[in-house]
């Protein structure tokens, strides 16, 4: 009797392989860029430009140039900064609003070229390229080509300003290497806020939406992917921003939405309705309260907690993270912000270099199939928090979850309140208490876009939370 029976299971678990070999996800995938960038999570921002020297924001009407001159500008301290908290990315302003660029160029002299500093010789963008690559970190460039007060004050016409913009992107995406990122600032966006110093006309578009009234726009990202086709561009084709310079985080949180925009519109896909992959970022600045960009010499800075908290907000709900830590009038990060990101890295590595429990190899299987137990071998061990982490790499796929605990000498498993829908590249669930007497935890999914799709998960631990102080 027993024969026919392990036959017949063999066949089942033959038949749900050869099913799931045979299925087409239908759920979109990342690209490659996309797939390196969300393998990064966490990007150090770096605004710096006249504004760091005038105590602005948006340098409207633009300053001179002759104001810009660091004092001792080591853009190998930015890197070693962006490291010091864990950042495998760093993102420099290399044109702001006011259109000042940080690197000489052939499309305006209001540029590194027309300041003391180097003797009008320097550029910033250059040094800036050889830190990252001699530390090994992702390099990205900030741009805004629908936002160039300096062009429009000249009064140039539409042509000419947008062969100015093509012309400065061309540099930064020629000149200095391979770049992995483009941050696009503004991309298809519609905002009255600053009108009357937008371009002449085809860079404004239809409510966030790249739609018939931007067709600049298009023809730009059409360019610039056929020089750097290898380039992410988030904000832009391949992602868009949650919870813009603002507090907390979104959640659940879905990698999908018609194409890539400046604030995210994202949709739940289904195999039926798929969408188009994109990389969802959240960017907040340390000089906070007041969302300041640019360091001034009184702009508040973020406490450790604060800054702790919205960090879990953000990276801890699915959502890479790009966080401004500029640089002051010398051209270096100032100490107080160095202190402020060593402190962050320190309750880091405190919290998550050494899990309680963590699973031993990554899981795949279809939805209905993923659930797995990791044991608790210590059994005075203490935590308050999970990680889980989803592989990315075929598409998103977990749209819920459960975590329950078997406590020693109790043969029932308890729910614990966790987040309970998407995983994506990173969810941590805090808030639980410390927990104590675990004998063993039980991971499993509840539901998928698309339950044809095998799902994996890479990683999930339990973790306790070191003082925040």
């Amino acid at each position: 009797e027993q024969l026919p029976t392990r036959m017949a299971a063999r066949l089942l678990g033959t038949a749900v392989l050869l099913a799931i070999a045979a299925h087409v996800d239908a759920l979109a995938a990342p690209s490659a860029a996309q797939l390196d960038l969300l393998r990064v999570g966490r990007t150090q921002f770096m605004h710096f430009s006249l504004c760091t020297f005038t105590n602005c924001q948006w340098d409207i009407p633009i300053s001179a140039p002759e104001l810009f001159n660091p004092t001792n500008l080591d853009t190998d301290q930015w890197v070693r900064t962006a490291l010091l908290w864990g950042a495998d990315e760093i993102c420099l302003t290399t044109r702001h609003v006011d259109g000042f660029t940080l690197f000489p160029t052939a499309a305006t002299n209001y540029s590194v070229a027309s300041s003391p500093w180097r003797n009008g010789t320097g550029d910033v963008v250059k040094e800036f390229v050889a830190s990252t690559r001699k530390y090994g970190l992702r390099t990205c460039f900030y741009f805004i080509p629908s936002f160039d007060v300096s062009q429009v004050t000249r009064k140039v016409d539409a042509t000419t300003y947008y062969n100015n913009q093509l012309t400065m992107l061309t540099e930064l995406l020629t000149r200095y290497g391979h770049i992995d990122r483009i941050w696009f600032d503004n991309y298809a966006l519609n905002s009255p806020t600053y009108q009357p110093y937008y371009p002449p006309s085809g860079f404004t578009c239809d409510g966030n939406m790249l739609g018939p009234s931007c067709p600049l726009w298009q023809q730009l990202v059409r360019a610039v992917q056929q020089i750097a086709p290898s380039t992410a561009f988030v904000p832009g084709p391949d992602g868009c921003l949650v919870n813009a310079e603002a507090a907390g985080g979104t959640y659940p949180l879905y990698h999908y939405a018609t194409q890539g925009s400046y604030w995210c519109q994202l949709q739940k896909p289904s195999p039926q309705s798929p969408l188009s992959f994109v990389v969802v970022e959240s960017d907040y600045t340390v000089l906070n309260p007041g969302d300041n960009w640019f360091w001034g010499p009184s702009y508040p800075v973020l406490d450790i907690a604060t800054l702790w908290s919205q960090m879990t907000e953000k990276d801890g709900q699915g959502a890479n993270i790009i966080l401004n830590v500029p640089p002051d009038r010398t051209g270096q990060v100032p100490a107080n912000l160095v202190e402020l990101m060593a402190n962050y890295s320190r309750i880091w590595h405190q919290t998550y270099d050494v899990p309680v429990a963590a699973l031993l190899r990554p899981v795949t299987a279809l939805c209905a199939n993923l659930s797995f137990v990791v044991p608790v071998m210590n059994a005075s061990a203490v935590f308050d928090q999970f990680v889980t982490v989803e592989d990315l790499s075929k598409g998103q796929v977990i749209a819920g979850y459960t975590v329950e605990v078997q406590y020693s000498g109790d043969p029932a498993w308890h729910a614990m309140p966790v987040h309970g829908e998407t995983v994506g590249r990173r969810i941590v669930d805090w808030g639980l208490g410390n927990i104590r007497n675990a004998a063993a935890l039980r991971w499993t999914c509840t539901a998928s876009l698309d339950p044809q799709q095998p799902a994996t998960i890479s990683h999930f631990g339990a973790y306790l939370g070191a003082p925040i102080s």
